[in-house]
């Protein structure tokens, strides 16, 4: 006898009929062994039915594979003989496309036909979040963002292809993918060849049906940088370049300089991040900023790249750097230089170093000159007087932590044991800027990258001084934690608000503060000296402020007394020290606009008011932020202060210092100095000590 098979499909679905036709049908005719056959039909991916027809004259099974049977049924039985018809009930897919299994079998004939179930799902999200990798000619191994949907356990359906663009093949290697997903990785290996080369590295996701879904990515690697005539040339040659005091050049010769690099790619406190307006910023600054210096560490250049990807260079690197067609700008006061435009190909050679690499180069503050600009050096025997708060003593909802993009770095007084002073630039990207530790109270050495930067939220220009220092890592800021191992005593030291409405009294030492305007009293009010760790939420760190009931700032209104300024006054005694050096530390902001902005230091042994007094050194204090309408030049922390006082006050029975307010004019919500002072809007001060070499 014949056996006759033959199937044909209708499927109905959430109560409509549609007809399919198979992916092969045939007359009915006779099926010999081994003759298995396939058909499909297509649902959608809400839950429903679909029935088919089978066409026989002989007995049959039905059965499924187990992934089919945890998402389909058989309503209608799993045996029959002759014409039948099979419903198939379905559940909702909520996932991607899958594909069922029904198999059809005649007994004792080796025939098992298929019918394919095809499910539509959810669309797959499987994509490299850059389109695009520039990878430098020696090679570099790439870690790429990926953006996806799919589970885990999809992990095994994913692959990387590389589509090669160019007549050399398989210089893309190492495939990776993690496993959460979230980054792809592969290497490029060096390119010896003469020209530049790309391809398309595709990453692969095939779904149940075998249905490919592609994201690609074009990486794009250059050749390496040089040519046979490239000459090598001095750091001093490149400088003579420009001979004017400033300016700037595109290097036309065919020349590279080679160096130590000095900085690190992937550190978040290379390099000043500006704001582009008040409320944003260019976080891209630290990440292609770069410092190379010659082997003796007698100068530096800044380097920038292009983008973020251009910039490989890591902390030691033995750099080989192709200069042709680069912009060398030099600037003036101080003396200074950076090579801007690096992309991959400049790159002639490029290999990893120890810190054994770098000249030591050990200074005191004073001793810095010009030439020490963009390179690294140990500063000696110095220590962070303001022994309150975190390197970064701001109000952190205005910085990153709370994802607004207005402040991004904070510049805290330094100071040697020979009465140099400077500041150490930390950027809030910082891990250890604010994490809960406590200042180092002693002194040391603090190692980094000598800059120039400014920092116009201290200063109306943003005049901070001629160097900056910015470390690389908590072990280059090598100072003491205990007190006791300084090369400074403090004589009276105030961290908070305590003793009366008119005197208060030092947590630290002898002494007194006191305002000079009778009329109203000192009071304790907040600041911003939270240690940390800053979490992002106010609940957990009140963004970095410390309320006004702990009454860490020290307040006082009413500044001006219609014919001049009054005064801090702080009192102390020298009686029985002798020191070469005699010093003041204080960090002072304003609670609101309207209090003083111009103030002076001087000092006397007599404390009359109306008597003569030695100028120190004039200061300002810079208002408070205001959200609304944020200034460069508000400040939403502290503002730190060091002056050298006379040597001639040491021995005295009493030393007077005071702060007095210079010129009757303060900030407006739009101008730095466009009103006269309000009485009523007080001024702080966090911190006020005064410190004696022992």
């Amino acid at each position: 006898m014949k056996v006759l098979f033959k199937i044909s499909i209708t499927c109905l679905l959430l109560g409509l009929a549609f007809a399919f036709t198979a992916c092969e049908d045939e007359d009915v005719n006779a099926r010999k062994s081994g003759q298995n056959r396939s058909y499909s039909i297509s649902v959608g991916s809400g839950s429903g039915s679909a029935s088919f027809n089978i066409s026989a004259n002989s007995s049959w099974n039905l059965s499924m594979d187990a992934a089919t049977e945890s998402w389909a049924s058989i309503q209608s039985g799993t045996s029959g003989n002759g014409n039948s018809t099979i419903e198939v009930n379905y559940t909702e897919n909520k996932s991607f496309n899958r594909l069922g299994r029904i198999y059809i079998s005649i007994p004792d004939v080796s025939v098992v036909d298929t019918l394919y179930l095809r499910q539509f799902g959810q669309l797959p999200v499987l994509e490299f979040v850059a389109k695009e990798f520039e990878a430098h000619g020696f090679g570099a191994k790439a870690i790429m963002q990926v953006s996806t949907n799919l589970p885990d356990d999809l992990k095994d359906r994913i692959s990387l292809e590389v589509d090669y663009k160019s007549e050399v093949k398989d210089w893309i290697t190492d495939f990776g993918l993690t496993q959460d997903l979230t980054s792809a990785s592969f290497t490029v290996t060096k390119n010896a060849s003469s020209s530049d080369r790309t391809a398309n590295v595709n990453l692969v996701f095939t779904d149940e049906w075998g249905e490919k879904h592609i994201s690609s990515c074009m990486v794009i690697q250059s050749r390496q940088g040089g040519t046979e005539n490239t000459q090598d040339v001095s750091f001093e040659t490149v400088r003579a370049l420009i001979s004017a005091s400033s300016g700037s050049i595109e290097i036309t010769d065919d020349i590279s300089i080679s160096g130590f690099v000095i900085s690190d790619c992937e550190n978040p406190n290379v390099a000043a991040n500006p704001n582009i307006t008040t409320s944003t910023i260019n976080y891209d600054a630290n990440y292609t900023t770069a410092y190379v210096q010659n082997a003796a560490a007698q100068y530096g250049f800044a380097l920038t790249t292009d983008t973020k990807d251009a910039n490989i260079m890591h902390r030691y690197d033995n750099l080989k750097l192709w200069l042709k067609g680069l912009m060398l700008v030099k600037e003036s006061n101080p003396e200074r230089y950076t090579i801007k435009g690096i992309t991959n190909i400049n790159y002639i050679t490029l290999d990893a170093g120890t810190a054994s690499n770098l000249a030591k180069k050990e200074k005191y503050i004073n001793d810095l000159t010009d030439a020490d600009l963009y390179t690294f050096v140990t500063l000696k025997d110095c220590e962070l007087p303001i022994r309150k708060g975190p390197f970064t003593p701001i109000n952190e909802g205005y910085g990153v932590a709370y994802a607004v993009y207005r402040v991004d770095m904070y510049p805290l007084v330094i100071r040697d044991s020979k009465g140099g002073s400077s500041h150490l630039m930390t950027n809030l990207g910082c891990p250890y800027r604010r994490d809960g530790s406590v200042l180092p109270q002693g002194s040391g050495d603090i190692s980094g990258i000598i800059v120039h930067e400014k920092y116009e939220r201290f200063d109306l220009g943003g005049d901070i001084g001629k160097y900056q220092i910015r470390h690389l890592t908590r072990e280059d800021i090598n100072v003491a934690q205990s007190a006791d191992n300084s090369f400074s005593k403090v004589i009276c030291e105030w961290t908070k608000f305590q003793g009366t409405s008119k005197i208060v009294t030092p947590t630290s030492g002898s002494g007194e503060l006191s305002q000079t305007y009778s009329t109203g009293n000192i009071y304790g009010t907040q600041d911003y000296t939270y240690l940390g760790p800053i979490t992002g939420k106010t609940a957990d760190d009140n963004k970095g402020v410390i309320p006004s009931a702990q009454g860490q700032g020290i307040a006082k209104t009413y500044w001006w007394n219609g014919t001049s300024g009054e005064s801090w006054v702080i009192k102390f005694s020298t009686k029985g020290i002798s020191s070469s050096q005699l010093s003041l530390q204080f960090t002072a902001f304003h609670n609101g606009l309207g209090a003083p902005r111009y103030w002076t230091i001087e000092t006397s042994t007599h404390g009359n008011q109306s008597g003569v007094w030695d100028k120190v050194k004039d200061y300002t204090v810079p208002d408070v932020v205001q959200w609304s309408n944020t200034l460069y030049n508000q400040i939403s922390g502290l503002k730190n202060i060091d002056a050298s006082l006379p040597a001639s006050l040491m021995g005295q029975e009493n030393v007077y210092v005071r702060l007095r307010v210079t010129q009757n004019k303060a900030g407006t919500a739009a101008s730095y100095d466009g009103t006269a002072i309000n009485n009523a809007t007080a001024t702080v001060l966090s911190y006020v000590s005064v410190r004696y070499n022992k």
